[in-house]
């Protein structure tokens, strides 16, 4: 199972300039950057997680601004 977090508008951002952060640091799993693409960022979400499940994380971007969206996982 892969997350794709796409990054707009295209070609306006640098490597590594948006990233995905889990609020709970055991959610390592939920951590990714627009590298090597610019334009998404790809997050595996492992089997162990169940389904039907919420997680919090929030978008960060290299300005230091930042969105605060949720995941729900189902099967």
């Amino acid at each position: 199972r892969v997350i794709q977090f796409m990054v707009v508008p295209r070609g306006e951002s640098n490597f590594g300039s948006v990233a995905v952060k889990a609020k709970d640091g055991s959610n390592t799993w939920l951590i990714g950057a627009n590298f090597p693409s610019k334009m998404r960022i790809e997050v595996r979400v492992p089997l162990w997680i169940e389904n039907n499940t919420t997680h919090h994380y929030n978008i960060v971007f290299e300005d230091g601004t930042c969105v605060d969206p949720r995941i729900h996982v189902e099967d």
